[in-house]
């Protein structure tokens, strides 16, 4: 990835948020509909995308500032499903979107974020939810694999966190330079992962 200005990051914000909120309509309609496994995949992925968003205003401040930025980083990170997963339990977990059976996977995940990891509890799920999985003698399709109670919690906690998300960014949309002034910002900065 080259370097982005900062209007570039901006613009890039813009398009995630946006593309994270049809993402998540889009899941919702399924779930209307009893497209289960495909309103859960939709969910997963609204939140993969908006999990992009706190990487873009850490670069966009970076540039900001004149500070280095591994841009080469940054694009891996904006393609890996696992930290952006993390980021989104971490914020799902605090929000108490999880319900207890799926707790063992943000604990998980929790422990994980603290590696730089995920396990793959999610993702598998997300993948289940589009292709039939054979092993050996055995297959499961989409339709065994997530239930309509399964889709309509993740869809759910992925609309919250998608919520929590469009109301931060509606503060500070277009604002990176104008934030990174503020001395909390820049305590955040201080403390963030490279």
């Amino acid at each position: 990835m080259q370097r982005m200005t900062v209007e570039g990051v901006e613009t890039a914000r813009r398009k995630v948020l946006r593309n994270a909120e049809d993402l998540i309509r889009d899941a919702e309609i399924l779930l209307g509909n009893g497209r289960f496994p495909r309103a859960y995949a939709l969910a997963v992925l609204a939140c993969e995308e908006v999990g992009k968003l706190p990487m873009l205003v850490r670069a966009g401040a970076a540039t900001t500032l004149g500070r280095p930025f591994d841009w080469k980083k940054l694009d891996h990170r904006l393609r890996k499903h696992g930290e952006k997963l993390a980021l989104i339990a971490l914020m799902d977990y605090c929000l108490g979107q999880t319900p207890e059976d799926d707790r063992e996977f943000t604990d998980g995940a929790m422990r994980a974020a603290s590696r730089g990891g995920l396990p793959s509890t999610i993702n598998t799920l997300k993948q289940a939810a589009l292709y039939v999985n054979i092993t050996g003698e055995a297959c499961t399709a989409p339709c065994e694999a997530i239930s309509g109670e399964r889709a309509t919690r993740i869809v759910t906690a992925a609309r919250a966190v998608v919520t929590v998300f469009a109301s931060m960014e509606a503060t500070t949309l277009g604002r990176i330079a104008e934030s990174v002034r503020r001395p909390r910002f820049q305590e955040f900065l201080r403390n963030a992962k490279p």
